[in-house]
């Protein structure tokens, strides 16, 4: 057991349960976990990074009003952590301001943390009248922002520099809200690409350092109904996979490192045709989380609804073949984690609160179900961490 590599484990839900960051010693040789305890409970965290060289821990938590109960937003939180104990200690927080912060992300110089936020399905309706006295009505949306957070030299937050704002455009019940879940920088840090799962979209975003302000590099139209809600970078080629929540697929899109833009390439189904399509609880089948193994040959994502896991092999050109599901050993898989140096890949099943092991090989192919590694309240999302 290496004494100061931890499994952080994030537990996510809206109810007024504790969950907070569940704490384990990470052992490399076995890929097992031995409980330290949980810590920040009220915090429902949604996603969190890890600045390896300031040492300090970010998270969202993903809330529907502030802690006052009513109005307001979410909070991105900065932690330390103890080499030694593995105890988080809270380093400040700031208010984002807007609800249900889903995503945090940080800039290639770790000097500024980006938050997209998920916002509420509420609707306001106002009546208004105009110059000549005739009444009407208008329909107001929560305004949904991607915030910029400097950090400063210690790890702590400032106020918010700038918030990019994606308006609720109401022209159909599909796209009425837009609710930004992800902000996920390239392998640069210099551009970042958002999901938009309210108005199917995908933008890719930078930051304009010269004024600390977001700019707009790009926008891609997805088709309606799919819900885009994560991506990931290919580690060579200049390839980005999303996955989509309400459509059971995964999309490849060509990437221009130099210009921060986007280009559909092709679709691959999650669920190979023999798989037993019955879902749980009359659920939808949505894929929740995507990730690559560091080879650059295998594509993993998680599968809710008939609950398993999707593994693709990549080829040279990165063109994705799907060649296995998985049961993933719980209910409702939402986050994956895989070790640092790509032996074992963790499934977080977050109704029956499990995280699921599994081993690979040097490819990141041969899946061996190992069994549950731990449990905790509604595990969501994972990070394993070296603390200096």
């Amino acid at each position: 057991m290496t004494d100061n590599m931890y499994a952080l484990v994030g537990n996510f839900g809206f109810d007024s349960t504790p969950k907070g960051v569940s704490v384990f010693r990470y052992d490399p040789g076995d890929g097992s976990l031995e409980e330290i305890g949980t810590f920040l409970e009220h915090v429902s965290v949604g996603s969190q990074c890890f600045d390896s060289e300031r040492q300090v821990l970010y998270l969202v938590d993903e809330r529907a009003h502030d802690r006052e109960g009513f109005g307001g937003g979410g909070y991105i939180l900065s932690v330390k952590i103890d080499r030694l104990s593995g105890e988080c200690f809270l380093l400040n927080e700031k208010e984002t301001l807007a609800p249900k912060p889903a995503y945090v992300s940080l800039s290639g110089r770790g000097d500024y943390a980006l938050v997209a936020h998920h916002v509420n399905n509420d609707r306001v309706v106002r009546i208004v009248r105009d110059d000549t006295g005739s009444f009407s009505s208008e329909t107001l949306y929560d305004d949904t922002p991607l915030s910029l957070f400097p950090i400063s030299k210690d790890g702590s937050l400032e106020n918010a520099a700038d918030m990019m704002i994606f308006k609720g455009e109401g022209k159909t019940l599909l796209h009425g809200i837009s609710h930004l879940h992800s902000v996920i920088p390239d392998l640069s840090g210099k551009f970042f690409i958002v999901c938009d799962k309210g108005l199917d979209r995908i933008y890719c975003v930078k930051i304009q350092r010269d004024t600390g302000s977001l700019i707009l590099t790009h926008t891609e139209v997805v088709s309606d109904g799919s819900a885009p809600r994560y991506g990931v970078f290919h580690p060579t080629l200049p390839l980005v996979y999303i996955n989509n929540e309400s459509r059971a697929e995964i999309d490849c899109y060509s990437y221009d490192r130099e210009e921060g833009c986007l280009q559909y390439i092709s679709s691959s189904p999650l669920l190979l045709n023999d798989v037993d399509k019955r879902t749980s609880n009359n659920d939808e089948i949505q894929s929740s989380d995507i990730l690559i193994h560091p080879s650059g040959k295998v594509l993993y994502a998680t599968v809710r609804g008939v609950d398993c896991l999707s593994v693709f092999s990549l080829e040279s050109s990165g063109k994705m073949n799907l060649i296995q599901n998985i049961p993933s050993g719980g209910i409702n898989p939402r986050g994956l984690c895989l070790s640092p140096d790509g032996r074992f890949l963790f499934v977080l099943n977050i109704a029956s609160g499990s995280i699921r092991a599994f081993s690979a090989d040097r490819s990141g192919r041969g899946l061996k179900d190992l069994g549950d590694r731990a449990s905790t309240s509604r595990p969501g999302n994972m990070r394993i961490i070296t603390v200096t």
